[in-house]
């Protein structure tokens, strides 16, 4: 096995951890990606070492950190708090004992508004969970209900959709004939809604075009791009 520069001396970050610091932005980083911002108000419920470490490593100026866009060798992380008071963002850190999950895992309940064409908000909630694995390396593993698998290393497309026949097929097609290429799809059911979610990670970016071509599809319920954490 090989050995890179990462596995020696870890991230560029702010410390003093790559796994309780830099991580946490990243995970932070993700699901604000995956929730789209400005978000309103987040409450982190932090499992086992995140929680015992929160305030000694700075887990919690790194989550919120990563939440307010903010990269791991930013030095505002260190003022994060402060940050977050002038951007108008809520937050609360609650301690839960989850069961058979990474020590490093948090879970994010995200609460964001989003304006209508009208002039109208509404308010939305999105529950997402993720570990940091070791040298700022983290996977988002759950988002609501549905089991995901998604690390940044590629580019990729959260979409919820209606589990009938050919829908994929339809997605697939568009990607193709807009010359982006599929890494892998994992697809997972819920066969009593009949609806499911499926995640998509590609080599390119993900052009708003496409984005808004397949949110025209029929039988697409929610679709989010989640960039890489270059």
């Amino acid at each position: 096995m090989s050995t890179s520069i990462m596995d020696i001396m870890g991230p560029v970050m702010v410390g003093p951890s790559s796994s309780h610091t830099a991580g946490a932005v990243n995970l932070g980083r993700m699901v604000g990606a995956i929730s789209g911002r400005p978000v309103e108000k987040v409450v982190f419920k932090l499992h086992g070492s995140f929680a015992k470490t929160c305030q000694g490593h700075g887990t919690d100026r790194a989550l919120l950190g990563g939440i307010l866009g903010f990269k791991p060798d930013d030095i505002r992380i260190k003022e994060a708090f402060s940050h977050a008071q002038r951007a108008g963002l809520k937050y609360e850190f609650q301690t839960v004992d989850l069961k058979g999950v990474h020590p490093n895992t948090v879970i994010f309940a995200v609460h964001t508004i989003r304006k209508k064409a009208n002039g109208q908000s509404t308010n939305n909630t999105v529950t997402i969970q993720g570990s940091s694995r070791g040298g700022g390396e983290v996977e988002i593993t759950k988002i609501n209900d549905y089991q995901v698998s998604i690390t940044g290393h590629l580019f990729s497309l959260w979409i919820v959709h209606l589990d009938r026949p050919g829908i994929l097929g339809e997605i697939t097609t568009l990607l193709g004939r807009e010359n982006l290429n599929i890494a892998s799809l994992i697809n997972d059911r819920d066969k009593e809604i009949k609806i499911a979610s499926t995640i998509i990670k590609l080599d390119q970016k993900i052009p708003t075009k496409v984005k808004e071509k397949i949110k025209k599809l029929s039988g697409i319920k929610k679709l989010h791009c989640i960039p890489t954490l270059k």
